[in-house]
């Protein structure tokens, strides 16, 4: 098991040396981030969020919902 991504990270997946790795989601980390500065800067409440995560295999490493949060 791992966390994140990363080029070792993704290769040892793929070559089955690590089941599998847990990404976050580095778009909706940032969309997500502009929203709640933009909300504190009107003054309305923020709150804490989740951004969102994903578990990845070999199964599905390709898959576009995965793919998208993976990087080097």
């Amino acid at each position: 098991m791992g966390f994140d991504s990363g080029a070792t990270l993704k290769a040892t997946i793929r070559m089955g040396i690590l089941y599998g790795a847990v990404t976050q989601a580095p778009v909706n980390i940032g969309c997500f981030t502009i929203d709640i500065l933009l909300a504190s800067a009107k003054g309305e409440p923020v709150q804490d969020t989740d951004t969102g995560c994903a578990f990845y295999t070999i199964d599905n490493i390709d898959a576009e919902e995965i793919a998208q949060n993976l990087y080097d």
